[in-house]
């Protein structure tokens, strides 16, 4: 079995994932109740990203700047910008729990996605499990029950956009390693971060700093 065909493996990189989202939700939800403008989060946590993984570019040298993909690249940006604005504007509306549960319906969207669009064979395990999870975010957002506000809607948006970058992800790691498909996405993302940070920006407290820095 390759590295590419670890189930296991993949499952634990994608718990790990969804831990350290929560986290981020915690910190962004922290910044967002101090005050801080969403776009001005999302600048100031591409670019702390950016400054944490300066050293593997000393480490590999320019080679982690080259890339066959541009253009997909571009297309990942754009999207996951989308997805990050929206993410971190809903959690101003609403809890961590809230914001984290509805977050979930972006591997489910994924698997969907990789069905029709990639062309992936997905099983009837899979398949049951989505469906699992698809009836349990209708138990947490309660359509035609429940009135949805805009973080809810927020959050759908930002779910649906992380399951169309996680997309563009599979097609990058094709040709391209993790660690310069992560450098190459921050390394875009936060020039265009910055320019709708720059027109509500507000300096940020010593605390909120921190917040920042361990998003």
């Amino acid at each position: 079995m390759t590295r590419r065909q670890n189930p296991a493996a993949a499952l634990l990189w994608m718990l790990l994932s969804c831990a350290f989202l929560a986290g981020v939700a915690a910190l962004g939800r922290y910044a967002a109740l101090s005050g801080l403008p969403s776009p001005q989060i999302v600048f100031l946590r591409v670019f702390f990203g950016l400054m944490a993984m300066m050293p593997l570019l000393l480490f590999r040298g320019s080679d982690l700047m080259r890339t066959k993909q541009l253009n997909v690249y571009i297309i990942r940006v754009v999207i996951s910008m989308v997805a990050m604005s929206t993410w971190f504007a809903a959690l101003a509306y609403i809890t961590v729990g809230e914001m984290t549960a509805i977050s979930f319906l972006t591997p489910i969207l994924s698997t969907m996605g990789a069905a029709f669009f990639l062309r992936e064979v997905v099983n009837v395990h899979r398949w049951a499990a989505t469906l699992i999870g698809l009836l349990g975010a209708m138990v947490i957002l309660r359509p035609g029950m429940v009135e949805l506000g805009v973080g809810p809607w927020l959050a759908l948006a930002s779910a649906l956009a992380a399951a169309g970058s996680t997309l563009f992800i599979k097609r990058l790691t094709n040709l391209d390693d993790p660690d310069r498909v992560v450098f190459l996405t921050t390394l875009m993302q936060t020039p265009l971060a910055l320019i709708p940070a720059l027109f509500d920006w507000t300096w940020p407290t010593s605390d909120v700093w921190f917040c920042a820095m361990g998003m």
